[in-house]
C-alpha cells in the first residue's frame, strides 16, 4: 500500500483508558492530514502481542481496502 492509496488510519492498541490514544491519534492526525484516525481497539491485553495477531485477521476481513492499521 503506498501514501496515496491510504484513506483512514486504524489504531490497534492495548494503551487503555488515558491519554495516549489521543496523543498518538493526535499526532498521526497531523502527519496524515484528510485521512480519518479512527481508534478500532485500545484495550488489548497488556504485553500479549500474540492476542492482536489472532484478533487482527478477524478485524480486517470487515474493513474496506485504503485502511491502513496500526497495531502498537
Amino acid at each position: 500500500m503506498n501514501a496515496t492509496s491510504i484513506q483512514r488510519l486504524t489504531l490497534v492498541t492495548d494503551f487503555g483508558a488515558g491519554i495516549y490514544v489521543g496523543q498518538v491519534m493526535t499526532r498521526i492526525a497531523s502527519l496524515f492530514s484528510g485521512a480519518p484516525v479512527i481508534d478500532l481497539v485500545q484495550d488489548l491485553p497488556p504485553f500479549r502481542p500474540d492476542l492482536a495477531v489472532y484478533l487482527l485477521p478477524a478485524l480486517v476481513r470487515d474493513m474496506p481496502r485504503g485502511t491502513l492499521y496500526l497495531v502498537w
